[in-house]
Order: C-alpha cells, then sequence, then structure tokens
C-alpha cells in the first residue's frame, strides 16, 4: 500500500522517482552489443573520477524522496564497496522502494556474498532484485559476451541467488535476455534448454530487452538490433507462457505486448525522462536517460541534488523542446518507468 502511495504522489507532482545510476564502467566482459569496456582502455584515467562511497552517501542523503534504485554498469560487481553503496542508499533514502541490479554474472562468489549482505540489512519492505545476462545457449553467449566462460558463470550467478531467494521476502532474481542480431531467433531454444536442468528454470525466470544504440553503450556506429520480423515472432510466442499474478509481471507484460507495437508500426510512445526518471553516469553526470546525449547537470558541482538539477533551466528546456526531437526508444530503463508514472495509457496492456 506504501508503495503505491508513492507511485500516485510521483504521477500527480511529476517528481523524480527513478534513477538509473552507473555506478562504473569498468568491464570484464567484451561484448558485441556494448563498448562500454572499451572506455577506461582508452582512457584508464578516467576511473579517477568516478564518484566514492562517501559522495554516493552524500547523494542518497539530498535526494531521500527517490523509490527506485536501478544500478548497471560496466559491471558493478567489479566496484568492490558496490555493497556498502546499496546499504548506503537502504539506510538514507527514505522512500526507496526497489533496487535492482544488472550483472553479466561474471563474479557468482562476490555477487552472493554482497547480496546476502545486502538483504541481512533491510529492515523495511523494499524489493531487491538482479538481472543476470544471459543471450542464448553456451555457445552463443560465451561468443556474444567475448569471454568462453561466461554462460557457466551465469548459471551459477542465478543458482547462488536463488537459493538467498528462499531465505529473502522480497527479494528475486532473473536471467535478463537481450535480443540481438547475434542471438536472432534463439529465445525459445535457450529456455527449452534450461528446462532440463535440475534447477527447472522456465520463461517466468527471464526478462526480455532489446539491443540499441547509445551515447552510454559506446555503440552508435554499430548495428546491434534483432531482424524485426523475427523479434516480434519471438516476443509474441514467450508472452504466451509469461505470468501475469504479480504487478511486476503485469508491467513485464506491458512492455513486451507494447514493443510489438512499437517495432512492429509507427508508435511514437510516451516518456517520462528527465522528469520523474533520470541517468546518472559514475563521475555524476547527469542526463534524462541512457539514450539521449543531452546533460543536464552535475552531481559535485550542484550541491548533489537531482531537485535542483531537474529544475534548472537546461532541464525546464529539454521537457519543453529537446524532448519532442528525441528519436523515441523503448528500451527496458525508460519505458517500464513510463509504463508506471502514466498508466493511463497503458490501461489495456495491464490487465
Amino acid at each position: 500500500m506504501v508503495v503505491f502511495k508513492d507511485v500516485i504522489s510521483k504521477i500527480i507532482f511529476r517528481e523524480i522517482a527513478k534513477v538509473n545510476l552507473s555506478v562504473t564502467y569498468t568491464c570484464n566482459y567484451r561484448c558485441k552489443t556494448c563498448n562500454i569496456w572499451r572506455k577506461y582502455l582508452q582512457n584508464p584515467e578516467l576511473k579517477n573520477q568516478e564518484l566514492t562511497l562517501s559522495e554516493y552517501t552524500e547523494f542518497f542523503k539530498a535526494n531521500r524522496e527517490i523509490i527506485w534504485l536501478s544500478i548497471t554498469g560496466g559491471e558493478p560487481f567489479l566496484r568492490r564497496d558496490l555493497a556498502d553503496i546499496m546499504i548506503s542508499a537502504l539506510e538514507n533514502v527514505d522512500r526507496l522502494r526497489v533496487v535492482n541490479v544488472a550483472t553479466n554474472g561474471s563474479l557468482p562468489e562476490r555477487v552472493e556474498r554482497s547480496l546476502s549482505e545486502v538483504l541481512h540489512f533491510i529492515k523495511k519492505p523494499v524489493y531487491v532484485s538482479v538481472e543476470v545476462s544471459l543471450d542464448g545457449k553456451e555457445p552463443v553467449h560465451n561468443w556474444i559476451r567475448g569471454v568462453k566462460d561466461a554462460y557457466k558463470k551465469s548459471l551459477e550467478t542465478f543458482r547462488r541467488l536463488r537459493r538467498l531467494k528462499e531465505e529473502a521476502e522480497f527479494f528475486d532474481v532473473k536471467f535478463e535476455y537481450t535480443m540481438s542480431k547475434y542471438n536472432s531467433g534463439m529465445l525459445k531454444e535457450t529456455i527449452e534448454e534450461l528446462a532440463n536442468e535440475e534447477d527447472s528454470i522456465g520463461p517466468d525466470d527471464f526478462i526480455i530487452t532489446f539491443a540499441h544504440k547509445s551515447f552510454f553503450y559506446d555503440n552508435l556506429k554499430s548495428d546491434v538490433s534483432s531482424d524485426k520480423e523475427t523479434m516480434l515472432k519471438e516476443v509474441s510466442s514467450f508472452l504466451k507462457n509469461y505470468p501475469k499474478k504479480r504487478l511486476f509481471d503485469r508491467i513485464a507484460r506491458s512492455y513486451l505486448k507494447m514493443s510489438i507495437k512499437y517495432f512492429g508500426g509507427n508508435w511514437r510512445p510516451p516518456c517520462v525522462a528527465g522528469e520523474q526518471s533520470c541517468f546518472i553516469n559514475p563521475y555524476g553526470d547527469v542526463y534524462p536517460c541512457i539514450t539521449m546525449n543531452y546533460p543536464l547537470g552535475n552531481l559535485r558541482s550542484d550541491g548533489f541534488s537531482l531537485r535542483k538539477i531537474l529544475s534548472n533551466k537546461k532541464s525546464q528546456e529539454f521537457r519543453r523542446k529537446i524532448r519532442k526531437t528525441c528519436m523515441t526508444c523503448w528500451t527496458s530503463c525508460e519505458a517500464y518507468p513510463t509504463i508506471i508514472f502514466k498508466p493511463t495509457k497503458f490501461l489495456m496492456e495491464l490487465i
């Protein structure tokens, strides 16, 4: 009930609700769909400019109204203080209700240890989830991720976290399958192979996302998208077996149902970027989203206050004019908060 009150408040007052937080650009994989891993190879000095734990704590104290924190990288668990960052958020953000972390699954023991520490700290109802990358059967996933044992590591990470799930009331783990031209048409066989494992993994253990171009991924010159016709067929088939019991399941279904409309036609989706959601890179630069390279401000130079940054002239200009020029996207980072904070636009899909 408290979550619903917070969401309604954000809808009415159009306040910042979700923050996509990249805590590092360090990455130990060499993915074909993303070039973040190149950033520190080309400019190693940038790593020293990442926000520190104490600065994240200052940020959380200055933005206690956030209700959803989405943590990404690079590979976020390469930061040895990630658990401390998450605990600081839980300790200082009064209205925090959701924390999710995306991982490539390369560090099973560290991920399990970090999440165990975080889950033992939680003293109020906060939903914590982890998305572990898995983009195909073993040869395909290893090829896409550029590491020979990536598949085995992802499965081990998933299994370790699933055991944690049995002990934690507000914790979940999913595989995140990113559709791209490199695994086009392979979703069904990926899930079917895992269904034969002793873990009995099924469609409800997956969330689906779509590879796309972005300044964030440093892949603007790359062609990463899946074949459209194949992708639409895969999504339609996947939806037939996807549950809709929980609210999150309904939101995920809505996202996939609207992806058929987006990729299959000329639908221009609504957007809450730069208003109820934003993206922050490891150096504290604030952007409307991961798609538009339009910096709105910087945490260090703006007193760590998102309220101050999102009310400045540049942010107002973005919402008034610049957002209208966006080519639009339907990425999960931006689409999920849009579905939640503009629910009247998606009523039929949420039912």
